[in-house]
């Protein structure tokens, strides 16, 4: 998985807001 992957200190951010969506997303699905 992508969170899986290390992430550079600019990624952090991107990588912890994409993940934020997608759980909000996948829960607004459900």
């Amino acid at each position: 998985m992508l969170t899986a992957r290390p992430a550079r200190n600019g990624n952090t951010k991107v990588t912890f807001k994409r993940r934020l969506v997608v759980t909000f997303v996948h829960l607004r699905v459900l």
